[in-house]
């Protein structure tokens, strides 16, 4: 007698946009691809990242480490791979924001004082009216 095996639940397929202010401190893409496999929605280890997007290990261990010698970038196919895998968009959230020059990095320390200032003015506001 065969039984059959209920299914566990659908596969999640869906892509969502990673937290803005984690995306905001990348500082390089190479960052913003390691952190977009850490908000992945299953754990792996960098040799089944490989295997999955379509590179070699060492070539991607490159990609992500930009500071070697010789440093490698994500083909277009491979980073598209990326996204969908992991089911996050930081890769692209970091360059749109780069170009926008919103990364963490990239502001003055009174740009970052202001938004503070600003942030503690909201809190504030909230507090009065609570």
């Amino acid at each position: 007698m065969q039984m059959t095996m209920p299914m566990m639940g659908e596969i999640d397929t869906s892509i969502v946009d990673a937290p803005r202010d984690l995306v905001a401190l990348c500082r390089t893409k190479a960052d913003a691809y390691r952190l977009t496999m850490n908000l992945a929605r299953v754990r792996r280890q960098d040799r089944d990242w490989a295997e999955l997007l379509g590179l070699k290990a060492p070539h991607l261990s490159q990609i992500l480490n930009p500071q070697l010698k010789m440093p490698k970038y994500m083909p277009p196919e491979a980073e598209s791979a990326l996204i969908r895998i992991a089911g996050n968009t930081a890769p692209t959230q970091w360059t749109n924001m780069h170009a926008k020059n919103e990364l963490v990095h990239q502001k003055t320390t009174e740009a970052l004082k202001a938004e503070l200032r600003a942030q503690l003015a909201e809190l504030e506001a909230l507090e009065r009216t609570a």
